[in-house]
């Protein structure tokens, strides 16, 4: 799964979208994203196994998202900005964090490919939507990123 999510410049992945029928996730956040606002906190390369969360509070964000399920688009999503997860990791440990903002965003968005749920489904204003070159050139794009 690492090599997938690094040969295809991706920071997460969810092993059912590579045809692993298991609630696995991997993800890794970088200091700097094009599409994606990120405060320079990395985070190295994470599995999650059996992962789960909860919101910390009901505080939410609407950032974008793209996926490798559904290529070429993207969309403004809302999420909740702090959460909890728990997971086991590689080699039986079991672990309890926090996550806010992207880290948060990256948590939920990999969580909801086990439940079978692709972003699309939750974002609320459909103008939002799009195909990701049109989308990145756009007014309303361009101005959420200042």
């Amino acid at each position: 799964m690492e090599l997938a999510v690094k040969n295809i410049d991706a920071v997460g992945i969810a092993a059912p979208q590579i045809g692993i029928l298991k609630r696995i996730i991997m993800f890794e956040v970088p200091a700097q994203h094009p599409r994606y606002k990120i405060n320079n906190a990395t985070i190295p390369m994470h599995v999650l196994i059996n992962p789960k969360y909860k919101p910390i509070s009901d505080e939410q964000n609407l950032e974008w998202e793209a996926c490798l399920s559904v290529p070429g688009m993207m969309g403004q999503v809302p999420r909740f900005t702090n959460i909890e997860y728990e997971y086991t990791d590689l080699f039986g440990k079991y672990h309890v964090r926090e996550a806010s903002n992207f880290h948060a965003r990256v948590v939920q968005h990999e969580l909801d490919h086990l439940d079978g749920i692709l972003y699309p489904l939750l974002i609320q204003n459909r103008q939002t939507f799009g195909f990701r070159e049109e989308i990145m050139e756009s007014e309303l794009f361009l101005e959420s990123r200042k």
